[in-house]
């Protein structure tokens, strides 16, 4: 297998007093996906348990939500 990097400007994850959510940065080099829907520059979206974040389009590059 090979490994696969990515940006540490890909999207930035933050926590409210109640709520995880994800926030899709600016000049990202690969897309950022939230449960396979595109997440547009500076979109942000709450997340829940189950959510998938998935990174360009590589199966590997998925990351599963566990709050």
């Amino acid at each position: 297998d090979s490994i696969r990097f990515y940006s540490s400007n890909q999207f930035r994850l933050e926590k409210n007093q109640t709520n995880w959510s994800i926030l899709q940065i600016l000049g990202a080099t690969n897309s950022t996906n939230l449960n396979g829907v595109l997440l547009k520059p500076n979109d942000r979206k709450t997340l829940k348990d189950g959510d998938v974040i998935s990174i360009g389009n590589s199966q590997k590059g998925k990351l599963k939500v566990e709050l």
